[in-house]
């Protein structure tokens, strides 16, 4: 019997100056819609924040579906400092595999997520 997967890729890039204007701006509403409160907590720096909601963009551009609870996904990072999936959803319970990776330089954010999951 062969196994087929499919790879999933997401990739999100943004002007953490940019990120910055539209937390103040939503306040601590938008704060709660975005980040669980771990995250909020051990993130308190904006740059930190910015890696997180970018991360988890990349996951749900990865999904390939519309998703607007973000407060639900919860990125940790381990003692290496790798960022992973610490609050898997559901829909996400079908993959092998996850990985994360997020990159700062300047102004700007990256982050990369890359799923293996059964082909249908």
């Amino acid at each position: 019997m062969t196994v087929m997967f499919k790879i999933k890729v997401g990739l999100d890039l943004q002007h953490v100056p940019t990120f910055a204007k539209s937390l103040q701006d939503g306040g601590s509403v938008l704060r709660s819609k975005l980040f669980t409160q771990n995250e909020q907590k051990e993130n308190q720096d904006i740059e930190k924040l910015a890696g997180v909601f970018t991360a988890k963009e990349a996951v749900v551009k990865a999904l390939g579906k519309n998703f607007d609870q973000y407060n639900q996904l919860e990125i940790k990072k381990l003692n290496s400092g790798k960022p992973v999936l610490a609050k898997p959803l559901e829909i996400l319970k079908e993959n092998h595999s996850l990985d994360i990776s997020i990159s700062h330089d300047g102004k700007y954010v990256a982050a990369c997520c890359v799923f293996l999951t059964n082909a249908k």
